[in-house]
């Protein structure tokens, strides 16, 4: 299981900036946020865009959007199941946290994957507002059919390189 942390939001809400590198009882979001996800899966990416330096202290894979103009989260699962692709085409299955969620459940993972073996299913989603918007990912959806699927969704061309 490969975990990706959401974090490439623009924060418009609060007038900017990262939200996973705030504060919470004295740490920085992102460091709860790691702390409980990273236990739960093979290896971890953050998906984030700008300077991937900030991040640098956090030792994990930095992963922009592919797709042009900040989207939404599904770019960052979108960039994730291909980070996915490329690097470790061994894994099955992806899950994506909110960069902004410190409180995840330490047992996300396997309560996810259980609701997914039993509902005999290729995705399995959670969206509650103490776990955030929480969801694991067949593989399969990185293909180039996934990725159209996504591109047409937002109208939205791959970003430049």
């Amino acid at each position: 299981m490969i975990g990706v942390v959401l974090a490439g939001g623009l924060a418009r809400r609060m007038g900017g900036g990262d939200k996973p590198l705030r504060q919470v009882a004295g740490q920085a979001i992102l460091d709860h946020v790691v702390a409980r996800i990273a236990p739960q899966c093979d290896a971890l990416i953050l998906n984030a865009n700008g300077d991937p330096s900030r991040f640098a202290g956090y030792g994990l894979p930095v992963v922009p959007d592919t797709l042009e103009d900040y989207p939404g989260p599904l770019a960052g699962v979108l960039a994730a199941l291909d980070w996915t692709a490329e690097n470790r085409p061994d894994a099955n299955h992806v899950v994506s946290v909110a960069g902004d969620c410190p409180f995840l459940p330490r047992d996300l993972v396997s309560r996810l994957e259980a609701e997914r073996v039993a509902a005999k299913a290729e995705l399995a989603a959670q969206n509650r507002p103490l776990d955030g918007a929480l969801r694991a990912c067949h593989r399969g959806l990185a293909g180039r059919s996934g990725r159209s699927l996504l591109q047409r969704q937002y109208g939205r061309r791959p970003r430049r390189s």
